[in-house]
């Protein structure tokens, strides 16, 4: 239960059919759950939530999600960068003082819990972008995963696809409050952004900090159908664990 003082809080899930990488993606089955199940599912175990939105321009994304239950799902057509875009556009109707926490659907080896220390930290400084990240794969690092360096007092220093050196592997959850989101979705696109197709990087190139979240826990995404074992195999040894 969230309490009556606290801010309103938005876990959303933008959820896009059409991808050059995995074309179908949110509904790629995971242990034979479409993935966007698995990702509503975990996003509606948030305490502090007040509610779970789906953005999707797909008719069967959003029906997916919504046997989930506790789920709403909105069809949000357009053309839009990326997610944070799409979300950005549905929350313009929300209060500017909410807390938005942004799911990327194919992070679903991360559970509810963590959203809302996600969420709970984001509150602290709503002049900054809070990201999450884990530990870095034991296995080697391939050209798809997105890692990221901290300094010192946990502020994001550098985020690279593929880059063994770096110290985290990023996690797709970004939270901010929502005058900050939209001021996101006003600014220009950083070169480095669209070559490197890292959305993050826009906050970044215009001077707004990114605060982050480690969790002390391996997680996998999905970016070609290929990682789908990466998922099942994680999940797997939590569950042996």
């Amino acid at each position: 239960m969230t309490d009556k003082n606290s801010p309103s809080r938005y876990i959303i899930i933008p959820a896009r059919r059409n991808s050059s990488r995995f074309n179908g993606k949110p509904l790629a089955e995971i242990n034979g759950v479409p993935m966007i199940a698995h990702a509503a599912k975990l996003a509606t175990e948030s305490a502090l939530a007040s509610v779970v939105v789906v953005v999707s321009d797909d008719c069967e994304i959003l029906e997916t999600a919504k046997k989930v239950g506790n789920v709403m799902p909105v069809h949000g057509e357009g053309e839009f960068a990326n997610g944070t875009e799409r979300v950005a556009r549905f929350a313009r109707q929300l209060e500017r003082d909410a807390t938005i926490c942004i799911l990327q659907c194919d992070e679903v080896t991360i559970a509810g819990r963590d959203l809302d220390l996600a969420m709970a930290l984001a509150e602290r400084n709503y002049q900054a972008m809070l990201t999450v990240a884990s530990r870095k794969p034991s296995r080697e690092v391939g050209d798809d995963d997105v890692m990221l360096d901290l300094d010192s007092c946990g502020r994001v220093t550098r985020f690279a696809r593929g880059d063994d050196s770096a110290a985290h592997h990023h996690v797709g959850v970004y939270v901010a409050g929502n005058a900050l989101l939209q001021r996101y979705a006003e600014l220009e696109p950083s070169p480095a952004e669209t070559t490197e197709r890292l959305e993050q990087l826009r906050w970044s190139h215009h001077g707004i900090a990114i605060n982050c979240l480690t969790l002390p826990i391996d997680t996998e995404s999905v970016n070609r159908p290929e990682d789908i074992y990466k998922v099942e195999r994680l999940m797997a040894s939590r569950n042996r664990g």
